[in-house]
């Protein structure tokens, strides 16, 4: 279990990133919307990592290894 929430976290977290980098926008060509969908998808992830974290936490419980 917790080599498959690494794994998850790990490309929610690559997917964040890129879009921070996208999101830098050194020559200033995003549009607003591109720019909108971007944090869309930096807030979505954050979401999905959330969840992820949540579910193992619950799981974990359930078979008892605090």
């Amino acid at each position: 279990m917790a080599t498959l929430e690494h794994e998850i976290i790990s490309n929610v977290t690559s997917i964040k990133g890129f879009s921070n980098l996208l999101l830098e926008d050194k020559d200033g060509q995003l549009s607003e919307k591109q720019q909108k969908t971007l944090h869309y998808i930096q807030k979505r992830a954050g979401i999905i990592r959330e969840i992820i974290v949540e579910s193992a936490q619950i799981i974990m419980d359930l078979k008892g290894e605090y």
